[in-house]
Order: structure tokens, then sequence, then C-alpha cells
């Protein structure tokens, strides 16, 4: 491996990992700025012994934010980490850490939104309230759950 090339490579690597990201998505944008898989190799695992890659923790301030601060229901955060090239073990550990108590609560935040207090709450409205907490990642037995015990 050339070591002008290898120079160049861990310059390019240096300036991307300024922002979090995950292994494979480092490896994708080193592989389009025209690096060898080879030195793409080599430069990742030195991210990687350096800690400046870390998939665990990727996922777990991922999971943190789309759950305590966007209010993402487990689904849609499981699948965006996938999507990210995460592997289904380091998901699952990552929102591991939430339990339904916490999706019972961002629930709760959306229905005070959707919801009228002072209107009682019909099958209809509570239907729209389901596709839309579906369309954030909350299962139906979440939803009916938060709904079983009153709005």
């Amino acid at each position: 491996m050339d070591d002008e090339l290898l120079k160049k490579a861990e310059a390019a690597a240096a300036r991307l990992l300024k922002f979090r990201q995950t292994k494979r998505a480092f490896r994708e944008k080193m592989r389009r700025k025209g690096f060898t898989p080879d030195v793409v190799d080599a430069v990742t695992e030195k991210a990687e012994r350096l800690g400046s890659i870390n998939d665990t923790d990727y996922a777990m301030a991922f999971a943190h934010d789309s759950v305590l601060i966007n209010r993402y229901g487990k689904i849609k955060v499981m699948k965006s980490l996938l999507q990210k090239g995460i592997s289904r073990d380091i998901a699952e550990s990552a929102l591991g850490m939430f339990d339904d108590e916490i999706y019972l609560e961002n629930l709760a935040y959306f229905a005070a939104k959707f919801f009228d207090a002072d209107e009682e709450i019909g099958t209809e409205e509570k239907e729209l309230f389901k596709k839309k907490m579906l369309s954030r990642g909350y299962t139906f037995r979440q939803i009916d759950s938060f709904l079983e015990c009153g709005v």
C-alpha cells in the first residue's frame, strides 16, 4: 500500500470523522472519494481502534435522541438503525434501554396535542391518532394499550 495514498486517506478520514457516523457510512464516503478497498479497510480499522468509529455508541446516541427528543417509536428507530448499517444485535441493545413506560409517555405527549381536552374522543379521532402514531413507529399494542387506559 502506497504511503502517500494512505496519508491522503487519513487526512480525508480526519475530516469525515468530525461528525458522528456509522462504520458503513464512513466506508461509503471513503469509497466515493476514490480510495481503494484496501486503503478504506486500513483507515477504517485505525478509526475503530482509536474509537473514532463505534457503531454501538452511535446506535445508543441515535436511539436516545430518536426516542426521547424526537419521540419516535421503537419500530421506526429500529428500521432507521438497520438502514444505517447497524447490526440488529446492536440496534436491539440500544433500544433495550427504554421500557414501555417511555413510549406511553410519548404517546401521552402526542395525545395532548392531538385531542381537544374539552371534547369526547370518538372512534374516528382514535383511528386517525392510531394511524399517525403507527407512522411514527409505535406498535398496535402500545397504541391500543394507551387508548384503553383512557386519554
